[in-house]
């Protein structure tokens, strides 16, 4: 807050409040199709004690950020804020109740259908496994939205394959890259890609043209000095994990 009011000198704390809303908003924007891999990964790292998957009524991945420190005068959304912690949990009744009550979960849930509409309308529905439910908290600001769980594509299927071979498991590195993405202002892209995109994903970072800003991909090179595997948006499968 005292770093936008340098920035808006003279307004009010709430317009400021408002701003900082804004930013908290373009942030989630650039990261989301990171976070959506980002809450695959963590289904799978967890799934055996989800005791009724791919049921994830009451279960939600959780995502506080704090704002970075800022260096210049231009705020950059994709590093206006890092991830302070990531889980993914199961409510208490108490708190299901309550996510009920703010849309995050019931019937009427969006995440209940979103998802399965966009696959049924895209000729995806025999992929669709879950939608798990997401929570990115700000203060007392929340972001709440969905993240599809897909069947990897077959091109997929060959890249997790090939995996098998590599003694590092990339499964359980997939929340400390994010957190190093996030810091770096890396995220996965295209904006834009298809809900059940895997292959055809890849890290960039949001450059600015004029007054706009856009998502760019790494270089090849840049993007494996960064560490980031190959096909970045290859999350996992059920049976990578299951047995």
């Amino acid at each position: 807050m005292a770093y936008l009011a340098t920035q808006y000198p003279g307004e009010s704390e709430k317009k400021l409040r408002e701003h900082e809303r804004d930013w908290f908003l373009q942030w989630y924007q650039v990261h989301s199709l990171s976070l959506q891999k980002a809450a695959v990964a963590e289904v799978l790292n967890s799934i055996h004690r989800i005791p009724d998957f791919p049921d994830l009524t009451g279960w939600a991945f959780g995502i506080e950020v704090r704002p970075c420190i800022v260096s210049g005068n231009d705020i950059d959304p994709s590093t206006a804020f890092c991830v302070r912690a990531a889980r993914f949990t199961r409510a208490t009744d108490a708190q299901h109740e309550w996510t009920k009550d703010i849309g995050l979960a019931g019937e009427k849930a969006s995440w209940m259908t979103q998802w399965p509409l966009w696959a049924a309308q895209n000729d995806a529905t025999d992929r669709l496994i879950a939608a798990i439910p997401m929570a990115t908290m700000y203060h007392d600001m929340m972001k709440m939205d969905s993240a599809p769980m897909f069947t990897p594509s077959r091109e997929a299927q060959l890249v997790l394959g090939l995996r098998l071979l590599d003694p590092v498991d990339h499964l359980k590195r997939w929340m400390p890259t994010l957190r190093a993405m996030i810091l770096r202002g890396h995220m996965l892209g295209p904006p834009g890609a298809r809900g059940d995109e895997d292959v055809g994903l890849r890290v960039g970072r949001a450059k600015k043209f004029g007054d706009k800003w856009a998502w760019q991909p790494l270089p090849d090179e840049e993007a494996r000095q960064a560490g980031y595997i190959e096909y970045p948006g290859v999350v996992g499968s059920i049976t990578q994990v299951s047995g």
